[in-house]
């Protein structure tokens, strides 16, 4: 935290707010832009403690740890937009400030639009990255849903996706410690709680209201945590709104395309010299794709077939399932792990394709079954997690997992785990709920879902 001193101020419930101040001139107050703790997450994140660094060398910045995240108070309950527009409205009172500019972006934007439309002539300037204004439209789609389905159900698995996807992290220790520190910042039942108390959120009605100049900052690409038709919406209500486009490959929320064009409405001469720290003091997150939705694959009854039809016999008709598998991994994008004999293992990185390619399969070995005197009928098991990666092999409780999903399955069946169908909710996919099954070497049972392939 660059030796700032901790401050506390009470909001209006008595909710105790963690917030720091460094640098000098004048005031500029930066909200979250997560629903994490600003200043234990954002200080190892690069480019967002880049920018900070770069604030403080111009002005007097502020932050502050939103309630029931970090070091401001976990105990809480209210995570309304009085209650979070009270809250910054605390720490302004606490630091003194006067005519300021606010940073904010992300979901905590809804509370700064209504913070501001309430203070007229307080905010100087106002800059707003990914902007939301309903949230219930923003994050309502199958994918967050989804995403906060793993939150409610398996904590440390939502941690570690938060840390690939919106911080930009990879696999390895640098990331499953980036993971801890998110459950260390903020517990599993305030993040779903907030979630869910801003889905109620709508400051459409304010956004005229905003007498400040106003910077809207928008990444062009695609990405489930940016909404950018809530960034125009902003900058066409706003009476003195501008908005900036810029273009990212980071899944991050805030990066150096993203700082320039709110340097440059602050006033910051980007081509002066300063005291950052060089780009080697900064940790750079390297690609993202550690999350893996594994496959497993089986011939029901492979034995007793091999009996049947004898070693050479036997060998042509898995010869046929090695070729068909082997098609449809290249069709939707998987990577064959291993080859079992009588099954595989394979990894996507996309839980989509993975169950299209499931599909696939399963069609491919009926059609198969109908033109010839053998059919082959294979059971599938489906599981999404973090798996150690060592020598082109894949290994851990995912791999474990899907294992025991597979062994699950009857011939014709595709058995999913319930991260697989959350993390595909919204999407053409039509799923029969299995109930609770117990899993060889796992303690607590896990819920099994069966996969819909026939046509």
């Amino acid at each position: 935290m660059n030796d700032a001193k901790i401050q506390y101020a009470t909001s209006a419930d008595g909710t105790s707010i963690a917030c720091t101040v460094r640098g000098g001139g004048p005031p500029l107050l930066r909200t979250p832009f997560g629903r994490f703790g600003v200043m234990g997450i954002d200080s190892q994140t690069p480019g967002y403690a880049e920018m900070d660094a770069r604030l403080a060398q111009h002005f007097t910045l502020i932050r502050f740890d939103a309630r029931g995240t970090g070091l401001s108070d976990r105990r809480v309950s209210d995570f309304s937009l009085d209650a979070l527009a009270a809250d910054i409205d605390a720490v302004v009172r606490k630091v003194g400030l006067g005519r300021m500019v606010l940073v904010t972006g992300g979901p905590h934007s809804c509370e700064t639009i209504a913070y501001v439309a309430a203070h007229p002539g307080e905010v100087e300037r106002l800059v707003i990255v990914n902007g939301i204004v309903r949230p219930a439209e923003s994050f309502g789609g199958g994918r967050m849903q989804a995403l906060q389905g793993v939150a409610r159900s398996d904590w440390e698995l939502y941690t570690e996706m938060i840390a690939y996807t919106l911080y930009g992290w990879s696999e390895g220790e640098e990331a499953r410690k980036f993971a801890g520190l998110i459950r260390e910042c903020v517990t599993q039942d305030n993040v779903v709680r907030a979630f869910e108390a801003s889905m109620s959120f709508d400051v459409t009605a304010l956004l005229t209201q905003i007498e400040a100049p106003t910077l809207v900052v928008q990444r062009v690409e695609e990405n489930p945590f940016h909404d950018r038709a809530a960034s125009k919406l902003i900058a066409s209500h706003v009476p003195r709104a501008e908005l900036a486009m810029v273009s990212s490959t980071s899944p991050g929320a805030f990066t150096a395309s993203a700082a320039e064009p709110m340097y440059e409405f602050l006033g910051i001469d980007l081509d002066a010299p300063d005291d950052l720290p060089s780009p080697s003091d900064i940790p750079v997150p390297p690609a993202t794709g550690a999350i893996h939705t594994i496959i497993f694959s089986d011939v029901e009854n492979s034995t007793a077939l091999t009996q049947q039809l004898g070693d050479v016999g036997a060998r042509d008709v898995m010869r046929t399932h090695e070729q068909i598998t082997r098609e449809a991994l290249r069709e939707y994008g998987g990577s064959e792990v291993k080859s079992l004999g009588d099954g595989f293992m394979a990894s996507f990185h996309s839980p989509t394709r993975a169950l299209e390619c499931a599909i696939a399969m399963q069609r491919a070995f009926a059609a198969h079954g109908d033109t010839t005197e053998h059919g082959i009928r294979l059971r599938i098991g489906i599981n999404a997690g973090e798996p150690i990666a060592e020598d082109d092999d894949l290994f851990g409780t995912a791999v474990i997992m899907a294992a025991r999903i597979a062994a699950q399955a009857q011939g014709g069946e595709i058995f999913v785990s319930d991260v697989v169908r959350m993390l595909v909710a919204g999407k053409s996919f039509a799923f029969e709920d299995r109930g609770e099954a117990k899993l060889k070497g796992f303690d607590a049972p896990a819920r099994v879902h069966a996969l819909r392939w026939s046509e």
